[in-house]
């Protein structure tokens, strides 16, 4: 076990990138600083101390219990769900492991099943999950589930919480994959009209991961009282954030995985190898004068003041790298139909 007198801020490292199971992590280890036996229900057969061994998830969805094995309630009388990462569009395909349809699926049987075998029903749910806004950023899900007596869905709607500020964006996808899903047949998912505007919390480009899994707690709060989370700002690198997360899981594996910048496999946010190299090539390509509109994105995400613009503006340039093969035989993009033609950029203004 990692002892917390052992972390200092000369410790943390401010390029850290987040894993899906460091978020859900926090989120266990804050639910368990409430209280040390609360539960998790996976069925009727089987409820665990934890979803974890050590920083490993074993389980990707799990309900919320109390020691009496009633549900436990957060500050808004919901019961809880922690659901593992959620994918964007188009990172493995739309059914894959960690599609929302196949986590989503999972969770409202796990909640039928409790419902058919408790006295006390769940009806006011609530599942948080990290969501990979894109292969390198993550945003914070939420969904909102209203249950009948009989277990169906009356109510449905889904929040996500984006640390740069503005609206998110991935509504549409996640909203069309859900409302394919049996239980939604009739009552459709929705994006929460009362959600307003976030507040720009991230001012780096690593910081996602720790501001998301923070964000949650939000969520997982069983008093109203303290600092409302969702309204805080990090300087760059959140390196008081990442210190206090350290320890809070209080993992050696941990610790070593983010001095040492570890990252998983298969999804996730991931470091950047040959950066130097990564970034000649890159000068090279932008200054190639059919690409001359990538240099005024880049302005604007400079000198902009709108996070919206900036926002939209990352988007873009992002999805021009992900079309970028940088070979030994120097960058090209790996399909000619990319260009200004397919991609505007954004201005005060307005899409040019």
């Amino acid at each position: 076990m990692f002892k917390e007198k052992e972390a200092s801020l000369e410790d943390v490292n401010e390029s850290f990138l987040y894993r899906g199971n460091d978020i859900v992590k926090l989120w266990e280890q804050y639910l368990k600083s409430l209280d040390a036996d609360l539960k998790f229900y996976l069925d009727s057969e089987h409820t665990l101390a934890s979803i974890f061994t050590r920083i490993t998830q074993n389980h990707e969805v799990a309900l919320v219990l109390n020691p009496n094995n009633s549900p436990y309630l957060n500050k808004d009388e919901n019961s809880l769900t922690l659901c593992g990462e959620v994918n964007y569009a188009g990172a493995n395909n739309i059914d894959g492991t960690n599609s929302i349809k196949n986590k989503l699926f999972a969770s409202i049987t796990q909640i039928k099943s409790y419902n058919n075998t408790h006295d006390t029903k769940i009806i006011n749910h609530v599942i948080i999950f990290p969501y990979h806004a894109g292969p390198l950023h993550w945003n914070l899900g939420k969904i909102e589930l209203v249950f009948a007596e009989n277990s169906s869905i009356v109510e449905a709607y889904i929040d996500i919480y984006e640390p740069f500020g503005g609206e998110a964006s991935g509504y549409d996808n996640l909203i069309k994959d859900i409302n394919s899903l049996d239980e939604f047949e009739l009552i459709k998912i929705s994006k929460k009209e009362s959600l307003t505007k976030q507040i720009k919390q991230q001012y780096d480009g690593t910081s996602c991961g720790a501001i998301t899994a923070e964000n949650g707690k939000e969520f997982l709060k069983d008093k109203a009282d303290g600092a409302k989370l969702l309204e805080s700002i990090y300087q760059t690198g959140a390196n008081k954030l990442r210190l206090q997360h350290i320890n809070e899981i209080g993992e050696e594996d941990f610790f070593v995985a983010q001095r040492d910048n570890i990252a998983y496999e298969v999804t996730g946010d991931k470091p950047i190898d040959n950066q130097d190299e990564i970034i000649k090539a890159l000068e090279e390509l932008i200054q190639k004068p059919e690409n001359d509109w990538i240099k005024q994105v880049i302005l604007l995400i400079q000198k902009s003041e709108e996070d919206e613009i900036i926002r939209k503006n990352l988007d873009l340039f992002k999805q021009f790298l992900i079309q970028i093969d940088l070979s030994s035989n120097g960058p090209v993009l790996r399909t000619r139909a990319f260009g200004t033609s397919g991609l505007k950029f954004v201005n005060t203004y307005g899409i040019l």
